[in-house]
């Protein structure tokens, strides 16, 4: 039997797509070594903020460190406006401990995070 071209391409196609979705479904872990820094920060601040470059995993280690904060991402354009003219109601509105992620798209939170969350000791 003869595979023409494009059945050759739905095959390569449906043999890649399965083993993506395999892989994804393993959910392995690569433990980082800021995990137990972050860790030591948790027990001694209300607060973490987690900087750096674009696409190396800050959202996916806290997600992973902390599975029952909740998660909101102001990445969404209806959420980032509200939380940022109103940040002290956005602040109250979500449980804690929370992860808030993409952040600097409200940057009036963090005058109220730092007023709702003083450092320790101060």
């Amino acid at each position: 039997m003869q595979i023409s071209q494009y059945n050759l391409y739905a095959l390569l196609f449906i043999l890649i797509n399965n083993y993506a979705i395999k892989l994804h479904n393993c959910h392995m872990w690569i433990t980082r070594n800021a995990e137990k820094l972050i860790k030591e920060y948790k027990k001694q601040f209300s607060v973490i903020i987690i900087t750096g470059a674009r696409q190396v995993g800050k959202t996916s280690i806290l997600l992973h460190l902390f599975p029952k904060a909740s998660y909101v991402t102001l990445d969404d354009p209806q959420i980032a406006p509200n939380a940022d003219k109103f940040p002290e109601d956005f602040l109250k509105s979500i449980k804690t401990p929370a992860i808030i992620d993409e952040a600097q798209y409200a940057p009036g939170l963090f005058k109220y995070i730092k007023l709702l969350f003083p450092f320790p000791g101060l």
